[in-house]
């Protein structure tokens, strides 16, 4: 408890640390993030629980968001799937949570210099991916069994 007053975080923490990244995780996807990282895919930000019963990464564009998910999906057949609730296309009644993404735009230059006195910009885009915390474990194994391979 008393190391997560110190850094303002609602989840213990650990030190992840994957040459060249290293950041303090929520211990729930602290496994995962070293995989992903491992892999050589960067993360943004992570949170175990953004709501109750979802996780959610950020990745810092669509190309590290698709490598991950190249990675842990496997094309199967039927409406619950990992494979149909990470792509949510409309084939029956689901009962299990599906994937849902979201696009951030950040402007780079902004309270910057160039904004300020020429009224530049410099969007860029990163990309979030909420996911059920119990597809966690499947995740982890599909990357370990890449990583292993590699």
């Amino acid at each position: 408890m008393e190391r997560e007053q110190q850094n303002q975080r609602p989840h213990s923490t650990v030190t992840v640390e994957v040459d060249p990244w290293r950041e303090e995780i929520d211990e729930v996807l602290a496994p995962l993030i070293r995989q992903i990282w491992i892999a050589g895919i960067e993360t943004v930000m992570s949170c175990q629980e953004t709501e109750p019963g979802i996780a959610w990464i950020e990745f810092p564009g669509v190309e590290a968001l698709f490598r991950f998910l190249n990675l842990v999906t496997r094309y199967e057949s039927g409406v619950d799937t990992l494979y149909n609730r990470i792509r949510y296309q409309l084939t029956g009644s689901m009962s299990a949570p599906v994937w849902e993404y979201q696009l951030n735009l950040m402007d780079i230059f902004e309270g910057q210099e160039e904004q300020t006195s020429d009224g530049l910009t410099c969007f860029e885009a990163t990309v979030g991916v909420y996911f059920p915390v119990t597809d966690i474990p499947v995740l982890l194994q599909r990357l370990q069994a890449f990583n292993d391979a590699a």
